[in-house]
């Protein structure tokens, strides 16, 4: 699964509901995924066991949930293993005889347009950064008017955040010179340095004009002192990260200089990123620095012979 399609995916699970349209919007971000990838098992199952719990809702649900079990199964018959329904014994052996591999097509009575009106209406019905996160890194030009309201009108400063973050990725269109412009002259105080730190990621010539460098320098500039102490805020924000990880695993991570996995976990809070950019722990590009790598290296016990 490529990593838009993977967004799709996670967005789809964010936006599981019990009422209709809910539950039409999130099974229509699944069929994004399936239309780029008829054979991904992993997104079959999932509408599979979404449409599966509707059974005292929906009948035909049910139903259309036990062919998409069957399609994920005909794909990967190894899946048997995630799926609840299988192994709860939710799915009627008789029925299930009979029931057909579902296909596309067969999920077209939940395909929605999706507009920027649904998004929103959607999104302030989960209230999920992740949803923020994942919509906008798909770069699919549907969610750019969503990624521009979120930051005009959002008052949760971290969902807020986390769109300033990633508006970047829509840099090709037209009016964001204009949109910026007009965010410059009514920005939150809050909003640095995320603010330019969005301009510095655009790196036009109307956003470089627009940038204060003195914000993006002090984050930049290289950690002059090689002496590694790990004061309070800086161990808090180790804990923070290593809490998606056992102890044991966090260590040999760092050990074995896997930092693609430690990212993941990092990149969970843009706070953090930010705290960790002004500690000189990442990079601007939201890299480990060297020295960041030797703070890991202190704060889980392996000597680096400081």
């Amino acid at each position: 699964m490529n990593q838009s399609n993977f967004n799709y995916y996670i967005a789809g699970t964010l936006i599981g509901s019990n009422n209709q349209m809910g539950n039409q919007f999130g099974i229509s971000l699944f069929i994004k995924t399936i239309e780029s990838n008829p054979e991904d098992y992993n997104t079959w199952l999932s509408v599979g066991e979404w449409l599966t719990q509707l059974v005292k809702k929906n009948i035909e649900y049910y139903l259309l949930g036990l062919s998409c079990l069957k399609k994920a199964f005909s794909i990967n018959p190894e899946c048997t293993k995630e799926s609840h329904s299988y192994n709860n014994n939710l799915i009627d052996e008789k029925i299930w005889k009979n029931q057909t591999i579902a296909s596309i097509d067969s999920l077209e009575i939940f395909k929605i347009k999706i507009n920027t009106d649904l998004i929103i209406l959607e999104f302030n019905r989960i209230q999920d950064v992740d949803f923020i996160k994942r919509l906008s890194e798909s770069r699919d030009i549907l969610f750019y008017e969503f990624l521009k309201y979120i930051i005009q009108n959002e008052e949760n400063f971290e969902i807020r955040i986390a769109a300033l973050k990633r508006i970047y990725y829509f840099k090709n269109q037209i009016n964001l010179e204009e949109f910026f412009k007009e965010l410059s002259q009514t920005q939150k105080i809050d909003d640095e340095p995320f603010f330019n730190l969005a301009l510095y990621n655009i790196n036009e010539n109307w956003s470089n004009k627009l940038l204060n460098r003195t914000i993006i320098e002090n984050i930049s500039e290289p950690y002059a002192n090689s002496q590694i102490k790990l004061d309070f805020e800086l161990m808090k924000l180790f804990e923070e990260i290593s809490y998606a990880f056992e102890y044991r695993h966090f260590k040999y991570f760092i050990k074995a200089k896997r930092y693609d996995k430690l990212y993941r976990s990092i990149r969970r809070s843009d706070i953090r990123v930010y705290k960790l950019q002004v500690r000189k722990v990442l990079n601007i590009d939201e890299e480990l620095t060297e020295f960041g790598i030797k703070c890991l290296e202190k704060y889980v016990g392996i000597d680096n012979n400081l």
